[in-house]
This record gives structure tokens, C-alpha cells and sequence, in this order.
């Protein structure tokens, strides 16, 4: 009885002619209009903002992995990148204080990758050895170039320490090179980054336009540029 009450009291709030079946099915079709609508929102585009933002992603992981691309040509040339990434991961290395200063010194001469990393460690470890034992083997075994008996043991000490500091004097030249490169590209750079800004660039877009115009004429430059435009 009380059932029948609530429901012819419904009744009463319903328009004219319409019909309880009639009340069911128009909840049913706004249920199912909110459940589409639903769905479009969630498979539409985002605002420019956010395809701007997509593709500056999209274009920070396309350089970083271009960047941080091993380029192995060759099956020997793998193995032999193989060998020393086991070597410096067995003697820890890539954690210690040297690995740090490391980084910092082949950024600076444009070596970003992994790679270029361990192959700096490896040869801090190894050259050392190489050089003594060269210089060794021309003084007692074979001379190639004659050494006096009495400098023997100095030429092997002195081999030893070239040994250690040769892959930093390389890291050390190659950073001068690059910074004057770098100088020399400076005024082109400016050039276009002040014909992209009137042109009406933003800031990363300005950075990204000079470093494709760059790219061939003064890759160094335009490599920052890029990097530059990437941490914006």
C-alpha cells in the first residue's frame, strides 16, 4: 500500500502525458549521452598548450637518445666496448669520486654518452700499465730506441705518469678546440637568434630554428643551442 502511495504521488510531479516507461527511458538516454560524452573528452586532443608540451617531450627523449646513442659500427668494435664496460663495472668505477669529475670534463669536451664514459676510465686504468711496459720492453728487450742504462728506470716512471695524465691532456685539448669553435660560432648564432626573435619565435623556438641552421656549419654551438632549448 505504501508502495502504491509513493508511487502515484511520482506520478503526480510528472508532466502532462508523460508516462512512468516514458520517465525510464529519458534517464536511460541522458545516462548513456553522459557516458559518450565521457568517452569523446577522454580521446580528445589537448589544448595547443598541450601539444606544444607533447612535442617538446616528444623532441627533449629524440635528442637525449641521440645523444646517449651508442654508435657501434662493427661486431669488434662492440666486443671491444663489451670488455671495457665489464672491466669498469667490476672495479666499481662508474660510483666513484673520479667518475664524477669525469662527467663534468667530457661534458665540457662534448662527450655525453655512456660510452665515452667508461672508455675515459678504462684508459685512466689502463694506459699507465701500457706506457711503463712499453718503454720497459724498448729499454731491456728490445731496443728500438736506444735508452741509456743509467735513465731506464726514469723513462719507465715517467712513461707511467704519461700513461695517466694522456687521457685527460686529450680531454683538456679538445675542450680549447671546441670553446674556440664555440666563440667563432657566436656572432651567426646571434645573428639568426635576432632574426628569429623578430620574426616573432618564442625563446625555445628560437633556440631549436638557429640550432638546425647550425648544425653543419658549427655543430658544437648548435649542439648547446639544442641542449639549451631542451632544458627550457
Amino acid at each position: 500500500m505504501r508502495t502504491s502511495a509513493a508511487f502515484a504521488g511520482l506520478l503526480d510531479f510528472l508532466p502532462f502525458g508523460m508516462t512512468p516507461a516514458d520517465l525510464v527511458s529519458l534517464l536511460a538516454g541522458a545516462a548513456t549521452f553522459a557516458a559518450v560524452l565521457a568517452i569523446l573528452l577522454s580521446l580528445k586532443v589537448g589544448t595547443s598548450y598541450d601539444r606544444r608540451l607533447k612535442s617538446i617531450k616528444q623532441r627533449q627523449s629524440d635528442l637525449r637518445a641521440q645523444m646517449m646513442e651508442p654508435r657501434r659500427r662493427d661486431r669488434l668494435k662492440r666486443r671491444t666496448n663489451g670488455a671495457m664496460h665489464d672491466l669498469v663495472r667490476r672495479l666499481n668505477l662508474l660510483r666513484s669520486k673520479h667518475a664524477e669529475e669525469a662527467q663534468l670534463l667530457l661534458a665540457r669536451a662534448g662527450f655525453r654518452s655512456q660510452d665515452a664514459m667508461v672508455r675515459y676510465l678504462f684508459c685512466r686504468l689502463i694506459l699507465p700499465t701500457v706506457f711503463g711496459l712499453l718503454v720497459a720492453v724498448d729499454a731491456y728487450w728490445v731496443p728500438i730506441v736506444p735508452i741509456a742504462a743509467k735513465f731506464r728506470p726514469m723513462a719507465s716512471f715517467f712513461a707511467v705518469l704519461l700513461g695517466f695524465y694522456a687521457p685527460r691532456l686529450y680531454l683538456k685539448n679538445t675542450t680549447d678546440k671546441r670553446y674556440k669553435e664555440i666563440g667563432r660560432a657566436v656572432p651567426d648564432g646571434l645573428d639568426l637568434m635576432v632574426i628569429c626573435a623578430g620574426a616573432g619565435l618564442s625563446l625555445d623556438g628560437s633556440l631549436q630554428r638557429v640550432a638546425r641552421e647550425l648544425g653543419k656549419s658549427w655543430p658544437a654551438l648548435a649542439e648547446q643551442l639544442a641542449l639549451t632549448a631542451v632544458e627550457l
